[in-house]
């Protein structure tokens, strides 16, 4: 996979919500938990514990605190926000290329932030803007999957890092559901990152089967 952590495993992504369980996420149901988005996408954290604290203390819904362990599937079209599309893995660069004029371009590391320039805002002095929502529509519409690092600093939920936007959901995997209350002395220790095993054994020391293991704490 192109996506990576320091192991070599495929990067995980955590989602906390108190929804109702469900077996795929569903872009209609924007809004029901923090109940505001920039954009029109699901947000995910490389941060367990910041999963873990969304769905704890800022999600609007009713349900039991729970994480969603996922990972983007086999050549999912993956941004990175301010990094060159020359840094790409090669899948996003032959992409870019067949994009039209006015998006492919824009290829330093800015090239989110210049996408806001449609050829009309360039040739039409205070012709408007794209905000975050559409910027976002055109590069779904352009088959882009994901934004890494859409957000982060005070953005994001907590101090756990950053958070990723998912335009296209069947571009994630969901791997595993883990109760927030069931894992509670996991997420009240250090912030640590984990990759995924092949098959499941305790989480910790919490007595949950689960098929993250814990790879560095983050200090």
């Amino acid at each position: 996979m192109d996506y990576l952590n320091t192991v070599g495993k495929a990067e995980l992504l955590f989602h906390g919500t108190r929804a109702l369980r469900f077996d795929k996420f569903d872009l209609c149901m924007l809004g029901s938990g923090e109940g505001k988005h920039a954009a029109d996408g699901i947000y995910f954290t490389p941060s367990l514990k910041g999963a873990g604290w969304h769905a704890d203390y800022t999600a609007n819904q009713n349900g039991i605190p729970l994480i969603y362990v996922c990972v983007f599937k086999q050549n999912a079209k993956i941004l990175t926000l301010n990094k060159s599309i020359d840094m790409h893995p090669k899948l996003i660069q032959k992409h870019w290329d067949t994009l039209p004029v006015w998006i492919s371009t824009k290829t330093g590391p800015n090239w989110y932030s210049e996408l806001a320039l449609t050829p009309e805002s360039s040739a039409f002095q205070g012709y408007p803007k794209l905000d975050d929502r559409e910027r976002c529509k055109i590069l779904f519409r352009h088959g882009i999957d994901a934004i890494r690092d859409f957000e982060s600093g005070q953005y994001v939920d907590h101090i756990y890092g950053r958070s990723h936007l998912v335009l296209n959901t069947d571009s994630i995997e969901i791997i595993e559901i883990l109760n927030c209350d069931a894992i509670a002395d996991e997420l009240s220790d250090d912030s640590k990152s984990y990759f995924l095993a092949d098959d499941a054994s305790e989480l910790g020391s919490t007595g949950v089967l689960s098929r993250i293991r814990v790879n560095i704490t983050v200090t």
